[in-house]
């Protein structure tokens, strides 16, 4: 059984708030439409986000691949979400090489112009 989603809603004065905490990384956000992985030292992450790019004002909606290497602390890769459409979504994998081989699988949906959720694979 996959890991309970996590429900990430923003008000004026919200701080980062964080979706997943791995060993020597954070999935989090923030702001209501930016998820951002963020290295915090010791080791090497490979990671992309699928997400959308381009023109949200029409669907279907162009989606892109941000992917990177991760080595260094404070280093983060970043996507947004299509502002204020509720079903926009982002897929992200990691794989934390200093944990093994398997890589962390999610799924984050846009709830609409405040928050999303991101379920664990």
């Amino acid at each position: 059984m996959p890991p309970a989603a996590t429900w990430q809603f923003f008000f004026p004065g919200t701080p980062t708030l964080v979706h997943y905490t791995g060993s020597n990384w954070v999935l989090e956000t923030p702001d209501g439409v930016t998820l951002r992985l963020r290295q915090l030292g010791g080791g090497f992450l490979a990671a992309s986000m699928v997400h959308p790019m381009g023109s949200c004002a029409s669907q279907p909606v162009a989606m892109g691949t941000t992917f990177g290497l991760l080595s260094t602390d404070g280093q983060t890769l970043q996507a947004s979400f299509c502002p204020a459409s509720a079903g926009s979504t982002i897929l992200v994998s990691v794989s934390d090489f200093s944990n093994g081989p398997i890589p962390f699988l999610f799924t984050c949906i846009s709830t609409g112009a405040n928050g999303h959720v991101c379920q664990r694979h």
